[in-house]
């Protein structure tokens, strides 16, 4: 965003962000003209919180899939078990399928 000394334009997420970091009180006390300079912090404090708030999902997600990984382990599910296991109904599937056509 450059600093256009005209100021800038918001859009309504602009407007919403701006009313959301309380620099205004509500949508309607917003000028057609906001600074660029406020723009473009309030856009840096949205694109922290955002990030802030990504990284945190990530955490519990990863936290989650190793919960449930040593859940899994405990349960005797391993993917070269299932792997195989897929492999011999496929096989299986075949032969039945050949025997089949030979008839």
């Amino acid at each position: 965003m450059s600093t256009d000394p005209k100021g800038h334009n918001p859009t309504a997420l602009d407007r919403w962000l701006l009313v959301r970091y309380k620099k205004y009180p509500n949508a309607q006390q917003i000028p057609n003209n906001v600074s660029s300079i406020m723009m473009r912090r309030v856009h840096d404090k949205a694109r922290i919180h955002v990030a802030i708030i990504i990284m945190a999902l990530s955490g519990i997600g990863m936290f989650t899939n190793a919960m449930i990984g040593k859940y899994q382990a405990k349960q005797g599910y391993s993917i070269e078990k299932a792997v195989a296991d897929y492999q011999q109904e496929y096989n299986k599937r075949k032969e039945q399928e050949l025997s089949q056509q030979k008839k």
